[in-house]
């Protein structure tokens, strides 16, 4: 039996490889996909071991930088301007512009702090604390977690966008005020970013989803980091790498993610005892 997340990366590589074959044939970009798909249905091999949610943080990786190429192929155009007028339907004014008008250098130096430090850190600090605890909980945390990339993956492909401080940058006064760490930061993100991931926001699904699973299975550590995460949300707007419905995207995800990790049939999964466990 398939756990959450297993059935989601099979659905998101699944519509990936077809639309890849439907547009380059069975090429480079649609082998790859395929290959990905096949080592996921392999790792269910793994039987019950952690080894087979650790097999997922590989993919994860995989995908993240193969995922430009095979999106320039099937959707050489970027959304932008669908995200930026959907911010406008909704708030009846641009915020990426709005917050431009009340910056000031210590906030942009604050908010870049917590946008690199509430992130990948805190997805490392939980899952490690997980992996080394309680193994249902585990299986249960990583369910979860990786559903949330998938589904964030699938919007990568379907409604690939650069975000604000490109698409809008010509709309903008001049850099974000702020210290040359500011700078740095960004510099940082750019070299970072694969060029289509601003919708959703995984910035704002992840750290939802652990912030959500933290509050009943780490409470304290919700505790400590609600407001680094509640401030990195603000930041994903003001440092301009998404619009406010990629935020609102981000924590659809992470409902789901939610939702995921308490299926009943991850307890059946976590009673069976393994050699690789």
């Amino acid at each position: 039996m398939r756990r959450p997340h297993e059935i989601a990366f099979a659905a998101f590589l699944t519509a990936t490889v077809l639309r890849l074959a439907a547009v380059e044939g069975f090429g480079g970009h649609t082998w790859t996909f395929l290959g990905l798909l096949a080592a996921c249905a392999a790792a269910t091999r793994l039987g019950e071991s952690r080894a087979r949610l650790v097999f997922y943080g590989v993919v994860v990786q995989c995908v993240f930088y193969w995922i430009r190429p095979a999106v320039d192929a099937v959707h050489p155009a970027r959304v932008d301007s669908v995200f930026e007028r959907a911010d406008l339907l909704l708030l009846g004014f641009n915020p990426n512009l709005a917050l431009e008008r009340i910056g000031f250098p210590f906030l942009s130096d604050v908010l870049s702090v917590c946008y690199l430090f509430a992130f990948l850190p805190y997805l490392a600090w939980a899952f490690v604390s997980y992996f080394r605890g309680e193994r249902a909980t585990f299986e249960r945390f990583g369910a979860g977690l990786f559903t949330v990339y998938a589904l964030g993956f699938l919007g990568y492909t379907l409604w690939p966008a650069v975000g604000p401080y490109a698409a809008m940058a010509e709309r903008f006064a001049g850099p974000l005020p702020g210290s040359a760490f500011t700078s740095a930061h960004h510099a940082f993100v750019v070299r970072g970013t694969n060029g289509i991931d601003a919708f959703p926001s995984l910035h704002c699904g992840l750290t939802a989803y652990v912030l959500g699973f933290d509050r009943t299975n780490a409470p304290r550590r919700f505790r400590l980091m609600l407001i680094p995460v509640a401030l990195l949300w603000l930041s994903t707007v003001y440092l301009r790498y998404h619009y406010v419905v990629d935020a609102a995207a981000g924590f659809a995800v992470a409902g789901a993610g939610l939702w995921a990790s308490r299926q009943p049939g991850l307890r059946r999964f976590s009673r069976s005892r393994s050699f690789c466990s």
